[in-house]
């Protein structure tokens, strides 16, 4: 098996949003030799994410140069709990071989079953879609450590759960022998020195900086939407919108259609967050008056209703239920407690409904021309139109995404409230 072949590299296993809204998983190899993190194109073609082109130079084990053209962002989530992390990782065709390299045996491993692995299948050789770097590794990392095997394999905790690594005990078999275990490493660093055959392609990178330059600090002259995804919001907007009793009334700009929406279970931590609310309510008296004074006000102008929760099919309807909690601005002069709907909570699936929603284009003037505005005209009023997005209605086929839950005292059962309006 080679002197290397039982050596265990950390992986762990995290979850990631696809372009469906749905949630695919990927192993992810730590490596606090790299200054960068990657994803494989394979996989940044799966997932939802942002792209950027951006060219960086690479270099690693014996001057070894590549090149990367694009960048993604996006965000992935832990199996065991709610922690969850934003990436920007360069994007490459692969990043090493399937780890480990064999299929290891761990019957005579003592892993505690207390322990929750950050990757229960450790010891199964799978692809490596992801590399988290140095930056990433440090801050996941946790301080327990746990020798497995004495001066051989650890567990080591993180954000994700704990990680297996380290040196495995000698495991011959015929399927292992006969294997060829070729000995990895993954060190790159960005390189800023440029080599004379770099030199042309440094050249026309400046003369493409200073073009973006001049096109940024141009006067701007037809507002344009760029994203293919902002072009669907907008058409799906106006399919939609339609004048109801002399209000206007739209569809969410979700992912998908909406009979096809697979939240999960956001019950119980919508609920776990009101009882930390109620907690709040009970040492601030004053609070909970204002709080049960937005509530009343919000049902009362037919912005939302109660409804009996028993009439969801939790397992089956696309329900969603919104935490909510207060925004108190003691400056302000008219409002000084806002409370603030929470769209980005994630359910047992790691999926939240902002997740699944179509991220729609700006719809204000650009700085330059409001600014511009302002030299045009000798008074200038500034206004706030109270209630404004609270005066759109939603379309009552999917108002079943928008609930909160609530009640006046502990000492009631939990109801329901349906948001009917744009939250």
């Amino acid at each position: 098996m080679g002197q290397y072949g039982n050596i265990l590299l950390p992986t762990i296993k995290v979850g990631l949003v696809d372009k469906l809204g749905n949630t695919v998983y990927a192993k992810a190899l730590c490596d606090s030799g790299s200054q960068i993190s990657f994803i494989s194109s394979d996989l940044a073609d799966q997932i939802s994410c942002e792209l950027k082109d951006e060219q960086t130079i690479i270099s690693g084990i014996c001057q070894g140069k590549n090149k990367t053209a694009k960048k993604a962002k996006f965000t992935i989530y832990s199996e065991n709990n709610d922690y969850s992390l934003k990436l920007t990782c360069c994007i490459v065709s692969k990043i090493t071989c399937d780890l480990p390299q064999f299929d290891v045996d761990i019957g005579s491993l003592n892993i505690p079953t207390h322990i929750k692995l950050a990757d229960r299948d450790f010891n199964k050789s799978e692809p490596i879609s992801i590399l988290l770097g140095c930056d990433i590794f440090f801050k996941i990392l946790l301080r327990e450590q746990l020798p497995i095997i004495p001066g051989g394999l650890y567990l080591h905790d993180t954000r994700f759960g704990y990680v297996v690594a380290g040196q495995l005990p000698l495991q011959r078999s015929p399927a292992t022998t006969s294997q060829q275990i070729t000995a990895v490493s993954n060190f790159c660093n960005l390189d800023n020195e440029i080599s004379s055959r770099e030199v042309d392609d440094t050249l026309t990178s400046i003369d493409s900086s200073l073009k973006q330059l001049w096109r940024c600090e141009q006067v701007p002259q037809i507002y344009k939407e760029a994203s293919s995804e902002q072009e669907l919001a907008e058409t799906m907007f106006q399919e939609s919108v339609q004048l109801e009793h002399c209000k206007f009334q739209v569809k969410l700009p979700l992912k998908q259609e909406f009979n096809e929406v697979r939240l999960g279970n956001s019950l119980s931590r919508a609920l776990q967050r009101f009882y930390n609310l109620e907690k709040r309510f009970l040492k601030d008296p004053l609070l909970f008056q204002q709080y049960k004074q937005f509530i009343d006000e919000y049902v009362s102008l037919g912005h939302a209703k109660y409804v009996d929760i028993e009439s969801y099919n939790l397992e089956e309807d696309p329900v969603y239920f919104l935490s909510h909690h207060p925004v108190i601005n003691e400056s302000s002069k008219t409002t000084r407690l806002r409370v603030v709907f929470d769209g980005s909570m994630q359910t047992d699936r790691n999926i939240s409904l902002n997740d699944l929603m179509l991220n729609g284009p700006c719809v204000q003037n650009s700085l330059f021309n409001i600014l511009i505005l302002f030299r045009l005209h000798k008074f200038v009023l500034v206004t706030d139109i109270k209630k404004m997005f609270r005066n759109i209605k939603l379309d009552p086929s999917q108002c079943s995404i928008q609930n909160i839950l609530w009640r006046s005292s502990p000492q009631e059962r939990i109801k329901c409230i349906q948001l009917l309006t744009i939250t």
